[in-house]
């Protein structure tokens, strides 16, 4: 077994703190300018529109995550290897591909769903669409289809930055830039038109996603432009491509799973917007988490290579207490007095306070078993990540096709929850049963 060296070790404490340090702030500045983006929208357009846009932004998100063919998740993997192992001509050579075959892919992808939308029968979207079924709705979500492209090239970007161990300046563009410019970009609207409308705030999106791509083509160019001097090694071609298409089904069901409550909830019901804000105030909560899965996403590949798993669980089970930690007191917070928060946006959201308890309690869940889908990607087990990915979005269709007619977007909730905490514990139970380690916050209490 190759033990890392006791520089080694310095080097990855140094990268883990100065990489928190950075994710931290950018989250302390991002959180803030995601609801006052929120609170402007709805001042803006009022709670049925956007309950449209929360939609129409959803499908986008799920139609970029099919664009980018799953090399986001292969460049995270294969650049933290390359990078490791010096190899810098196929590095450049993996963001080259992949960068060609993604816009290729995620542009004839938006052209095919633009026409498709186009031949579908109106009553085909009154039955099954209700969130988009008058005419104009539907011109709308056509022209935003342009975003697609767009957003499919930034998470193949953040994804190469990420594998680099970049992990701050991939975050950059999707926390600062862009919320920045969509903010710039509605109020130089507004001060245009006087009044704003559903595709004035569209057409501010996709310019913000625009800007946020170029952030990250400009970071990629400079931080790897001294290694990248070298000749571009594209020998391993059909090798990317077998790896791209094994995690791009993960990546589609990972993408649809998360999408799911909304376009189901925009479909079969109303209440989209109001959900969708209760969402992301529990998902505040997996913010520790998540900049913790940037970080240590290199760490798992680099230690699974070296075949060092007791050092990988002790980082683990320290990554998911020490995000527990953080998590809990504000989970508790949001649960007694989340009705309030949620007033902030209008007379019309607080009645979402029920389903924001529901959401909380499930991203409890989720924090306790640590990074576990990280853990088996980054270990070369994401099949197994992909059938509990399926059986967990068969059953969230299920209980939302079920729920959502009756209660609305309190069954959204128990969907998600009840989802959302059976496929972390699945996971778990996979990772101690294959690599012989433990994730959760119980960790060596055994």
């Amino acid at each position: 077994m190759n033990r890392i060296t006791d520089s080694e070790d310095t080097d990855i404490k140094k990268y883990l703190s100065s990489g928190a340090a950075g994710l931290f702030a950018l989250q302390i500045l991002s959180i803030p300018l995601t609801f006052f983006i929120k609170w402007l929208i709805t001042r803006y357009i009022g709670a049925d529109d956007y309950d449209i846009y929360v939609y129409i932004i959803s499908w986008l998100t799920l139609l970029a995550g099919i664009g980018v063919m799953g090399f986001n998740k292969l460049s995270i993997r294969e650049q933290a290897r390359l990078r490791t192992e010096e190899q810098h001509a196929r590095s450049k050579g993996l963001y080259r591909f992949s960068f060609l075959w993604v816009s290729l892919f995620s542009s004839s992808l938006a052209m095919a769903f633009y026409w498709l939308l186009g031949v579908l029968p109106s009553s085909f979207y009154i039955t099954y669409f209700k969130s988009i079924s008058q005419p104009q709705h539907l011109q709308w979500m056509r022209y935003a289809l342009i975003g697609i492209p767009v957003l499919a090239l930034t998470y193949l970007t953040q994804g190469t930055l990420i594998g680099g161990r970049f992990t701050v300046v991939g975050q950059i563009p999707e926390r600062l830039v862009r919320p920045i410019v969509l903010i710039l970009s509605i109020l130089v609207l507004y001060a245009y038109f006087g009044d704003l409308t559903l595709p004035h705030i569209l057409m501010a999106f996709v310019v913000a996603l625009c800007a946020g791509l170029f952030a990250s083509i400009f970071y990629i160019n400079k931080r790897y432009k001294e290694q990248w001097t070298i000749s571009t090694d594209q020998d391993k071609a059909s090798s990317w491509t077998r790896q791209a298409a094994s995690l791009f089904a993960l990546n589609v069901f990972v993408l649809f799973n998360s999408q799911i409550d909304i376009l189901l909830l925009g479909s079969l019901s109303d209440g989209t917007g109001r959900y969708e804000i209760s969402l992301r105030f529990a998902e505040i909560l997996k913010m520790p988490l998540m900049i913790v899965n940037l970080l240590i996403a290199p760490l798992i590949s680099r230690f699974h290579t070296q075949n060092d798993y007791p050092r990988l669980e002790r980082l683990l089970i320290k990554c998911a207490r020490f995000t527990f930690a953080l998590a809990f007191i504000p989970a508790v917070l949001l649960i007694i007095y989340g009705d309030h928060l949620l007033g902030i946006f209008g007379s019309e959201f607080p009645i979402a306070h029920s389903a924001l308890a529901l959401l909380v309690i499930g991203q409890l869940v989720n924090i306790a078993c640590g990074s576990v889908g990280n853990v088996l990607v980054m270990t070369a087990n994401e099949r197994y990540v992909m059938v509990t990915q399926v059986l967990a979005t068969i059953l969230n269709v299920c209980l939302s096709v079920y729920l959502i007619p009756k209660h609305g977007f309190i069954g959204t909730a128990i969907a998600v929850s009840l989802t959302t905490v059976l496929w972390n514990i699945t996971n778990a139970i996979i990772i101690r049963w294959k690599l012989g380690i433990n994730t959760t916050i119980f960790g060596k209490l055994f």
